[in-house]
């Protein structure tokens, strides 16, 4: 019996609902319930049969959207098994085109087929595809940021080159488990991770805290010259406002039983943690500090200050309003400038998922999206995302899912005071603090501010694509075909070409270093710049957008040593692995500064600068990469060495990182020894 005669009697669409298929199909087939190629202008069907070919919607039950995605996949699905040879030999014989051509008709492709993930407004959708023989594949548009992706130090730091010069018989940990492994009780900054208890909440009715409203007005001064530009999450007038309630309710007035709500009253704890921790130098980070002397230094204001906050953030972490998200950010900026990077991690994510259900309702409902929330959005947006790249141990919050819907912040003199504290007046002859006196460059500062945070949001946003299309795990099946070489050099050229477009449009002040000294009011114009941290940090950030774009290259050469000389894309590939080498050491460089500032959490520097440093070391014993590496490499390998030790002074698990690096530098330079000699 031949084998098609079961298959020939199998009604198809007996088993199978109306999919979208049926859209495809011309009337004629439709009416017929005969699969349709929906060829052009005549599908095959009607050609044979030389009757007109007319093409009509059908009309199609309303389905929810769940179950329109389901049938969509299994669309796909069905479509790929149909194209595959096996299914060849059933073709129909009525003239209808091979299965293969089902799944090709122009115009009626799925949405997300469609509205492929864009890296910027003109970049072409092909770099997202890895075209073969007539399909395409694409990448889900909903996902930002990957569950898991290789573009980490862990990654690295378990490439064969790595094991084997590190000569390990078992495999150890991952290069972040040492930031969430107990800290061991005979470490010197064991007070750092156990701050004192406070005996209240309350600022001004406490014995253990010798500060008063003067000293105060002068923290919340210090907080918003120092460390508001790098985070603008807060107005001044709020915070003065809420001061200038806590006084009057604690020292002037002992029977008023008014309250502050708890988010309101640790943003101003807060606040003052951050300005104490700032004024009293903890924040300045030389490589000729030690953790002893950065404890000592630490053992003031700003941990009771810490303290209090600590026993209002169990009310705050259950409430979601924009003050108690703005609240658990700062938590995280305080724990990050102290070095704590699982706590920090932990509240970061906190705010990222107070952030992402404040913008789902936003949106929802259509409201107005204020100054105040795209400025925590995309704040909260950042510091998260610099989490992410290194830590992949919870799911995301989903805040990347509204990075298309909120807009960036709008930096105005109208808008500093548009917190809903602003609103609480106070007469001036009832206030029992001085005003801070307005600065004739605030708006050239607040222009400053706004700048830096949407440059940094766009820059983050591209890495997030790019860990997505090059790293994310889900991706990998790429490395395994033939022609990956050449759809990873068109994809990092097109990414690449992004990614110095923005550099390029930059504005000039924003990569200016002020001069430390006061600015010159006679000529204002003049001192129109950025503070040196946030220029180090701009340069960084377009040095390491070099590097991880181009580091799959150096991957690639490392995988491929057995054949590589006689790859056909091999100069091709060098090249993009000499702009990786090359990106490596511009970053260490630009960080090789005195003092580093721990305000931005030195945690995703310091990985960044101990993962190329790593790769700077194995490109020296690999010989095809060793004759592109920059001439000033080991200059560059010490440098790096050098700023992680100077992390290590805010960080203090970045020791364990100065261990590996030694270990593998020893290892490198007797591999270079041993190869001279055979040579």
């Amino acid at each position: 019996m031949a084998p098609s005669t079961a298959s020939s009697t199998f009604d198809s669409t007996h088993y199978f609902p109306p999919r979208r298929r049926v859209v495809q199909a011309c009337v004629n087939c439709r009416t017929r319930k005969t699969r349709c190629d929906a060829a052009q202008p005549r599908c095959g069907l009607c050609a044979v049969q030389n009757v007109a070919c007319v093409y009509k919607d059908a009309q199609q039950p309303r389905i929810d959207h769940n179950t329109k995605i389901l049938l969509e996949r299994i669309q796909m699905l069905e479509d790929r098994l149909l194209s595959s040879p096996a299914f060849a030999p059933q073709a129909d014989d009525g003239g209808a085109a091979p299965a293969s051509q089902l799944s090709t008709v122009q115009g009626d492709q799925l949405p997300h087929q469609r509205q492929i993930s864009k890296v910027g407004h003109h970049e072409s959708s092909a770099i997202w595809s890895d075209e073969g023989p007539g399909k395409g594949e694409s990448i889900e548009p909903d996902v930002q940021i990957p569950l898991s992706h290789t573009a980490n130090a862990n990654h690295v730091y378990s490439w064969a080159i790595v094991r084997e010069l590190l000569a390990d018989d078992e495999r150890s940990a991952d290069a972040t488990d040492v930031f969430f492994e107990p800290q061991p009780p005979e470490s010197a900054d064991e007070v750092v991770e156990t701050p004192p208890i406070s005996q209240t909440w309350r600022l001004f009715q406490a014995y253990d805290l010798p500060i008063d409203a003067a000293k105060c007005h002068e923290l919340i001064h210090t907080f918003f010259a120092e460390v508001n530009i790098f985070f603008p999450l807060l107005a001044v007038d709020s915070v003065l406002a809420t001061l200038e309630d806590v006084v009057r309710i604690e020292c002037q007035d002992g029977s008023n039983n008014e309250t502050i709500p708890p988010s309101r009253y640790a943003l101003l704890l807060l606040v003052l943690c951050l300005g104490s921790f700032v004024a009293e130098g903890c924040s300045s980070i030389y490589l000729s500090d030690t953790a002893a002397d950065g404890d000592a230094k630490g053992r003031h204001v700003h941990d009771a200050l810490w303290g209090k906050v600590a026993l209002l953030l169990g009310h705050i972490a259950t409430e979601l309003s924009l003050q108690a998200a703005q609240c658990t950010m700062l938590a995280s900026v305080y724990l990050g400038a102290r070095g704590r990077v699982s706590d920090s991690f932990y509240w970061t994510h906190t705010a990222a998922i107070k952030c992402e259900a404040l913008a789902r309702s936003l949106t929802r409902r259509g409201d107005p999206i204020e100054d105040p929330f795209r400025r925590l959005y995309w704040l909260c947006f950042i510091y998260e995302g610099d989490f992410v790249s290194e830590i992949s141990i919870t799911l995301p919050s989903g805040l990347a899912k509204y990075e298309d819907l909120i807009p960036y912040p709008e930096f105005s003199k109208a808008q500093q005071h548009s917190s809903p504290a602003a609103s609480i007046q106070v007469p001036a002859s009832e206030s029992p603090l001085p005003p801070i006196p307005p600065s004739p460059l605030a708006g050239t500062r607040e222009e400053v501010v706004a700048f830096q945070v949407t440059t940094n949001a766009a820059i983050r946003r591209f890495l997030n694509r790019v860990n997505s299309v090059v790293y994310d795990n889900k991706e990998q099946y790429r490395a395994a075909r033939a022609n990956y070489a050449t759809w990873l050099l068109r994809v990092a050229e097109d990414m690449w070409a992004h990614h110095t477009a923005i550099y390029r449009n930059l504005p000039g002040f924003l990569l200016t270093s002020l001069p430390p000294s006061p600015p010159d009011a006679a000529s204002p114009g003049q001192q129109l710049g950025n503070i040196p941290w946030n220029v180090a940090r701009l340069e960084g950030r377009c040095y390491a957008g070099q590097y991880i774009i181009h580091r799959p290259f150096v991957q690639y050469v490392l995988l491929n040593m057995p054949r590589f000389e006689t790859h056909p894309c091999r100069d091709e590939i060098l090249k993009r692995s000499r702009m990786c080498f090359d990106g490596c050491c511009s970053f260490i460089r630009v960080f090789d500064v005195e003092p580093a500032n721990s305000i931005t959490c030195l945690f995703a520097t310091g990985m960044v600068t101990f993962t190329m440093t790593m790769i700077l070391m194995i490109a020296t014993v690999v010989p095809p990469l060793r004759r592109i590496l920059p001439e000033d490499v080991e200059q560059a390998i010490f440098f790096g060495t050098r700023n992680l030790r100077r992390f290590s002074r805010s960080v203090g698990r970045f020791e364990w990182h100065l261990g590996v690096l030694e270990r593998l530098d020893s290892a490198r330079r007797a591999r270079m020894e041993s190869q001279a000699m055979e040579t």
